[in-house]
């Protein structure tokens, strides 16, 4: 048999002695229905794994653990509540049924008078929280619903340097300082030295650069090459490639590899390589890394970024009890819920005589779900220089994979997995954006591949999880894309170079919507999914990002319209310029 660990008035020695409080011995049972049955929605699997998701239509995911909150409330329990025991469940007996699956678990006990519950199931999963997602609870014993929140978890907490990041900026502070390039009287060299810092034309600012490991070694190689088109001061010009080889891999080809030391940042620490940034600091005469926002460095701060979140269920239900046993036979033989609750002819409150206990509301998901898809492309594709990239030519369907979606408008929630519970205005300070990876969802011979940018659209989606968002918050999509075309392109103030990769920004409106159902409010809603087709501008190259915007700042390049039909059943056409 299952144990039940009561974390509050546990144990026979702590239970409270009074009638009104003495704990019950019971059966208690529950529902968690597939997701077709809790959204109404013909769902096909397209992301990861169907139980990293949870997009199976043959059975709900199965708990790993079980958090239940009993009040003496005869209703829906509120934010100010005070429950009257706190329990937690490791492991359950699971029916597994058509429409969902049973849980029962035969040793419990609830304090005399329960009426209500608060239910919070964790989904089953493994150690990689980029993988699964990740979400911090906090549901303290002994507190309010008002003390409970959930909260996406950040990747990096801190924004002091990684080692790799110090690294990084050293090595680009080195070349820098090569002897006699910043005094040089060769007006082509010095022009080079001054691009190479990032010196803006007549200001005393300097640019902030994309400060990954791919990024850096494509902005090395074009030094490399260029130096090496000098025939006069050849010296300078010779040991400028030197500093650049000290810690590169140089070929026929220019710089292919970067060592070790500098090689795999910022995906080392989980991070989305367009939140490393470094800049030349003025006075100090060197590189430093960028790691949060400035008025000199409108990024975003690395601890801005979260994990998707991880999957969970809840209910907010009145129970049914029984006066005599029901036992397991009864969900072994039984399909429909509503069948097994009529098992149930108590009073609906824990009594002396209660023997059995089912919490009526099935678990529903507490989260909400992005599905994206691309749809085809512009057979030209124009940069910020106005070069044309034509399609078969200089492009093709493997030049351009979506590696990542980010979402931003990620706040804490409330007991009820929403916002609103949890703060009634929006802070900046706890925003975040989810970063998540985890896109090869397009099936192909032997496995599946990334989506590309390609004129041939691809049927399929690719899936996050999220939180609930405020009501009328506009939400910031961001697409993560590599450069695999071999070629480097401007974007959006920046030189996107091959192997690096590039970012598409954009914003979703839930006021420009049609219908007036409760989800509608807002552009993510629990137990929901919000479709988005997007849909790439010839000119979506020239607005390419790559190192990633303050997605506060109110001057930042939007690249993502909504059209005025916005619905979270039906796909939203979406145009990425």
């Amino acid at each position: 048999m299952l144990v039940c660990m009561l974390l509050l008035g546990c144990t026979d020695q702590d239970a409270p002695k009074s009638t009104v409080d003495e704990l019950v011995g019971v059966d208690l049972s529950f529902f968690v229905p597939n997701p077709a049955d809790i959204s109404g929605l013909d769902v096909v699997p397209t992301r990861m794994a169907d139980d990293v998701v949870q997009l199976s239509t043959t059975g709900a995911r199965e708990l790993e653990d079980v958090i239940i909150i009993p009040f003496k409330v005869r209703g829906t329990i509120g934010i100010d509540d005070v429950p009257s025991q706190h329990l937690s469940y490791s492991s359950w007996q699971v029916f597994p049924k058509t429409k969902g699956q049973f849980y029962y678990n035969g040793m419990c006990q609830f304090v005399n008078g329960v009426a209500s519950v608060l239910v919070y199931g964790h989904g089953a999963s493994g150690e990689e929280q980029n993988y699964y997602g990740s979400t911090t609870a906090n549901i303290p014993p002994e507190l309010t619903p008002a003390d409970i929140s959930f909260v996406p978890t950040q990747i990096r907490a801190t924004t002091a340097y990684d080692d790799k990041a110090e690294a990084l900026a050293t090595y680009l502070t080195d070349i820098a300082n090569t002897k006699g390039w910043s005094t040089t009287d060769d007006s082509k060299l010095k022009a080079l030295y001054l691009n190479f810092i990032g010196k803006k034309d007549n200001t005393s600012e300097y640019h902030v650069f994309a400060g990954s490991s791919t990024s850096i070694m494509g902005y090395v190689d074009e030094l490399y090459k260029e130096v090496g088109k000098f025939t006069s001061n050849a010296t300078l010009a010779a040991a400028i490639q030197a500093a650049i080889a000290s810690k590169a891999t140089i070929t026929v080809a220019g710089v292919t590899a970067l060592d070790e030391s500098l090689s795999g940042y910022p995906a080392n620490i989980d991070l989305p390589d367009g939140a490393a940034a470094v800049q030349w600091i003025s006075g100090e005469d060197r590189f430093a890394p960028q790691t949060t926002t400035t008025t000199i460095a409108p990024i975003t701060s690395v601890t801005r970024f979260a994990y998707p979140a991880e999957l969970y269920y809840y209910t907010n239900s009145q129970i049914s009890t029984s006066n005599e046993a029901v036992t397991s036979a009864t969900y072994e033989s039984e399909t429909i819920w509503n069948n097994v609750l009529q098992n149930y002819t108590g009073s609906g409150v824990v009594d002396r005589s209660t023997r059995a206990v089912a919490i009526n509301t099935p678990m529903q998901y507490s989260v909400a779900r992005l599905s994206t898809s691309l749809n085809a492309a512009p057979e030209t594709l124009t940069d910020g220089d106005g070069v044309p990239f034509k399609y078969g030519v200089n492009w093709n369907d493997g030049s351009f994979p979506m590696t990542a979606v980010i979402v931003g408008g990620q706040y804490p929630v409330g007991y009820d997995f929403k916002p609103e519970t949890y703060a009634a205005e929006p802070s900046e300070s706890d925003m975040r954006y989810v970063y998540d990876t985890q896109v090869k969802t397009r099936e192909v011979a032997g496995g599946t591949d990334y989506y590309y940018l390609s004129p041939t659209p691809y049927s399929g989606n690719t899936n996050t999880l999220v939180l609930q968002s405020y009501e009328g918050a506009k939400v910031t999509v961001v697409l993560e894309f590599e450069n695999r075309s071999g070629t480097k392109f401007r974007g959006k103030d920046c030189i996107v170079y091959p192997g690096s990769k590039f970012y598409l920004v954009g914003y979703v409106d839930p006021t420009v919507k049609s219908g007036s159902d409760d989800y509608f409010r807002r552009v993510f809603t629990q137990d929901y999914v919000t479709t988005l087709s997007m849909t790439v501008n010839k000119n979506c190259l020239a607005n390419a990002y790559s190192v990633m915007p303050d997605l506060l700042a109110s001057r930042m390049e939007i690249g993502v319209v909504m059209y005025p039909k916005w619905d979270v059943i039906t796909p939203a056409n979406v145009e990425l310029f």
